[in-house]
């Protein structure tokens, strides 16, 4: 780690290291407090025997060094370009780790608390926001992985004590969970790669750990952490909307970025390089041993997330966002919790086994209870080994790709010899087993291969997470149909929901812009936004027409207002064609397929109701009506018109405002 210039805490001298820690985190004690400036803050409530807090430090750390008996990984070698100060964060977050406890050596090797188990996590947390989070840099986080805090201690202790009775338990108790909880979503927090703040070996070796964590929470006793955090979101979620607080509505914050991040955590599906050096990521090293792609796959999560209800319960915190809950902070964290849920999803595949997936209006959790008890059937089990075996083949060709793709030298590919005998060159020897494959032997052995093709070691596609290039995968039947029932209960229940407060949030952010504005709010809003109404057509072209299947239109009736179409035309489009590339492109594809569901229902238009009853007309002839009314909006003013056939000739542009930071 460089040497930070101009900067108080790394350059003063006279002082020790461990003062000037000490002094950093008592200045920032207030600074835990602001809860409206960090959402991931501290949720304890200081007494008041702490105010000597120095002396109270001096003497934890001369109690924690007689507790260094506690069975912990050892601190991995520090590298000689480490500086003094690494050395001692690294030192002391060691301690503090060793100190919070460890597992019993003697059946049934529980794990045993530490004295100053609270006071340890607390300093974690300090430590993080002191060193991490206002220096922008990753000491801390990876001293916590040397460590093995998050893996060795939290999960376990999480497990251990946690309880489902949260309102008659200890309150040392539920504040040493939360304690846990938050240290979690702050280590869990996913790393960009390209960020030009941390060297690439210590970035590649912050996603290995992450992939770690993300194994450990959904296979640690078979995910059996979810029930524990789900219990402390119950109690909240049965609270009327007066007694509901602020600290509430950060706790459900904490559990669903949680939820958000196991979803957004996966390796990277290709190389990258920066510029300027000769060092390149090979992010197929992502992976820790042990752990395999599949051990960690959406279809893994999906399934965890089914066991333990958390798909319902995010659906219950959307479906009463400003009635029941802030909107202004967990309106956010569901919208990036469906955000990562269908970004690598194709909504045709979903739609394909809807007739087979039983009721679309069944509710989820009665839906998932019916499949866990039912036995599977012959042709379901063909059906899974035909998708195994489809998956098996894609992996097959991925991985043959990716070692060609490694292979810097010709060596690489030795593996297989074959003696080839022509009548016109005599013997020759081929090596390669990849050369095997081409039945034209002698037509290859006469093939001239660019030596600079043949040589090439990375492939460097640097694809960015923010342009919504997502690599699409084929889930199984099972997942399928659990995450088309999940959309369904969205669209019915919590999308317009959603909608009509992420959108009035986002109209004001684009009027009123802030000096320096990200725009991912924007492009995750407009992504999902866009995914339910292309899931919504795929629905209708595979189902027979009729009142029940145009009805579920009238979900959709925030997206066919005037207002929301006036301002996709003259606000949002015409201000992402400027500075955004990105959010224009998803949002002319939101504006297209408003069109598209307008001619669906206008289609309706001569539809045969001799048989219908009365009210059943009303509701067709209204749905014809809003679907005739879109067009009109649209067509009507000429300049509009010329407006949208002008966005093809800046189509060649791209944005590089987007930024996820």
């Amino acid at each position: 780690m460089s040497t930070i210039e101009d900067d108080v805490f790394y350059e003063q001298d006279e002082l020790d290291f461990e003062e000037l820690i000490e002094k950093n985190m008592d200045s920032n004690f207030e600074d835990d407090e602001n809860i409206d400036k960090d959402l991931l803050s501290d949720l304890e409530e200081y007494e008041d025997e702490e105010v000597d807090g120095s002396k109270e430090k001096i003497k934890r750390e001369e109690r924690l060094q007689q507790k260094m008996n506690m069975t912990k990984n050892p601190l991995t070698s520090v590298s000689l370009t480490a500086t003094k100060d690494e050395d001692h964060i690294k030192r002391r977050v060691a301690m503090l780790c060793s100190a919070l406890g460890g597992f019993d050596l003697n059946p049934p090797q529980d794990y045993i608390l530490g004295i100053e188990a609270a006071g340890c996590l607390r300093d974690i947390k300090r430590l993080l926001k002191v060193v991490d989070e206002e220096k922008n840099v990753h000491v801390v986080a990876s001293a916590c992985h040397d460590s093995g805090l998050l893996i060795n201690d939290l999960v376990p202790i999480v497990v251990q004590f946690g309880t489902t009775d949260v309102a008659n338990a200890d309150p040392d108790i539920i504040k040493l969970l939360l304690s846990c909880l938050e240290l979690i979503t702050k280590l869990m927090t996913p790393i960009t790669l390209g960020n030009d703040d941390v060297d690439d070996t210590g970035l590649l070796k912050l996603k290995r750990a992450q992939i770690e964590y993300k194994h450990r929470l959904l296979h640690y006793k078979k995910g059996k952490i979810f029930k524990y955090l789900v219990a402390l979101i119950i109690p909240v979620l049965q609270l009327e909307r007066s007694e509901v607080t602020h600290r509430d509505n950060i706790i459900l914050n904490l559990c669903l970025t949680l939820f958000t991040n196991i979803l957004r955590i996966k390796p990277s599906d290709a190389n990258t390089a920066k510029k300027n050096k000769s060092h390149v990521i090979n992010v197929f090293q992502e992976l820790p041993p042990g752990i395999l792609e599949e051990d960690i796959s959406l279809e893994v999560v999906l399934e965890v997330y089914r066991k333990y209800k958390i798909l319902p319960i995010v659906q219950t915190i959307a479906s009463n966002l400003s009635n029941e809950f802030e909107s202004r902070i967990l309106g956010t964290a569901c919208l990036d919790f469906y955000y990562y849920s269908f970004v690598s999803v194709d909504p045709k595949s979903l739609v394909d086994d809807i007739g087979k997936a039983g009721n679309a209006l069944d509710s989820l959790p009665k839906s998932a209870a019916i499949a866990d008890a039912r036995d599977e059937t012959n042709d379901r089990n063909v059906s899974n080994i035909n998708d195994r075996l489809r998956q098996l083949k894609m992996k097959e060709k991925e991985n043959i790709r990716s070692f060609k793709s490694k292979s810097s030298t010709r060596h690489a590919k030795f593996g297989s010899l074959i003696s080839v005998q022509d009548r016109k060159n005599g013997t020759r020897v081929l090596s390669g087993q990849d050369k095997l494959r081409d039945t034209n032997i002698v037509g290859l052995l006469d093939k001239n291969v660019s030596k600079i093709e043949s040589g090439k070691i990375f492939n460097r596609i640097n694809k960015k997470e923010n342009e919504g290039h997502e690599k699409i995968v084929r889930l199984n039947i099972r997942s399928r149909e659990l995450l088309s029932k999940f959309v369904q209960d969205f669209i019915e229940n919590g999308f317009p929901i959603v909608f009509r407060e992420m959108y009035s949030m986002i109209l004001e952010g684009l009027v009123h812009p802030e000096e320096k504005k990200i725009y991912k709010l924007d492009y995750d809003f407009f992504f999902v936004v866009n995914w339910i109404l292309r899931f919504e057509m795929c629905y209708q072209s595979v189902h027979k027409r009729g009142l029940r299947t145009v009805s579920k239109y009238k979900y959709f009736y925030c997206c066919f207002t005037g207002k929301t179409i006036k301002d996709l035309i003259n606000v949002f489009i015409p201000t992402y064609t400027k500075v955004n590339y990105d959010c224009l492109r998803v949002t002319t594809c939101v504006l297209k397929n408003i069109l598209s569901s307008a001619l669906t229902i206008h289609s309706y238009e001569n539809f045969e109701d001799s048989k219908m009853l009365s009210d059943d007309k009303m509701v067709l002839k209204a749905l014809v009506q809003t679907g005739e009314a879109v067009l009109r909006l649209v067509f009507e003013i000429e300049s509009e018109v010329k407006s949208l056939l002008r966005l093809p000739q800046d189509a060649h542009r791209r944005s590089y405002c987007l930024d996820w930071k």
